[in-house]
C-alpha cells in the first residue's frame, strides 16, 4: 500500500519542470503519515511547505510558511503550490522575470 506522503510527491512529480522551479528539497513523510512537507527555494517564497491529506473533504490543507490554504484538490495542487511559491503572474512576465535573473547571474 502506498504511503500518503508517496503519493503527494507522485502527483508533484508529474510536473518535474514546475517542482524543479521551485528548488524543492528535503522531502519528509508527516507524522502519522498524513502528508508531505518539503523546503522551497521559490521566486516569490522561501521555506518551508507542508501538504496534509484531509479525508474529511477529499482535499489537502497546505501550509506555506504560516499561511494554512484549505479545499486544495488533487488536480489543483502543483498549480496552486506553484502560485504561491513561484509564479503568481502571467507566462510572459514570469519569463522577463527568469531572464532577468539569469542576466544578473551570468552577466
Amino acid at each position: 500500500m502506498e504511503t500518503m506522503a508517496r503519493y503527494i510527491l507522485r502527483v508533484l512529480k508529474t510536473s518535474p519542470v514546475i517542482l524543479m522551479s521551485w528548488g524543492a528539497c528535503n522531502f519528509r513523510q508527516l507524522e502519522d503519515d498524513k502528508g508531505l512537507s518539503m523546503i522551497v527555494n521559490g521566486y516569490i517564497y522561501q521555506g518551508k511547505v507542508s501538504i496534509i491529506y484531509n479525508q474529511g473533504n477529499d482535499s489537502f490543507d497546505v501550509l506555506i510558511g504560516e499561511t494554512e490554504y484549505n479545499l486544495v484538490y488533487v488536480d489543483m495542487l502543483v498549480g496552486f503550490i506553484d502560485s504561491v511559491v513561484e509564479k503568481n503572474c502571467n507566462d510572459e512576465e514570469y519569463n522577463k522575470k527568469v531572464q532577468n535573473s539569469l542576466k544578473t547571474i551570468f552577466f
